[in-house]
């Protein structure tokens, strides 16, 4: 629905979630949905690469084992209207470069990650200077 209603001529929608079966929900979504029928509308889905792997640096500090060129993504892929990628990424270490987007949602995953300080901080680490940010939970109030 986020990509069909929201997004405009040539935005790029990066859809990420850290459990596979959400993919592969998300790969079933478009394939039954408008989207794709739509010339110009694509989406790329990475299952080569999980970029929640993570592995220690030369400072024994934890980093991701991939990252992704997104930009480079895109681009390979041609002229487009409106361009979804999606793959499997954990909100509190993205593989995405710094100051890259001009929004960030994140629907109902702020209270499920274990360092919900950490995913504020990257969702600032990949936000372009005057980025907006949205952050939905789910539970009661009080």
């Amino acid at each position: 629905m986020l990509a069909q209603s929201f997004l405009r001529k040539k935005a790029i929608l990066v859809s990420c979630d850290s459990d596979p079966e959400m993919i592969t929900r998300l790969v079933k979504n478009y394939e039954e949905s408008d989207y794709i029928k739509i010339k110009r509308n694509k989406v790329v889905v990475e299952e080569e690469i999980d970029y929640t792997q993570v592995e220690r640096d030369e400072n024994d500090d934890l980093k991701l084992k991939y990252t992704c060129d997104i930009g480079s993504i895109v681009q390979s892929h041609g002229k487009f209207d409106k361009f979804v990628y999606a793959c499997l990424a954990n909100n509190e270490r993205m593989p995405f470069p710094n100051d890259y987007f001009n929004s960030y949602i994140a629907n109902l995953s702020l209270n499920l990650v274990a360092n919900p300080k950490r995913m504020i901080n990257e969702a600032w680490r990949v936000l372009t200077a005057g980025g907006i940010a949205c952050f939905t939970v789910y539970g009661r109030w009080g």
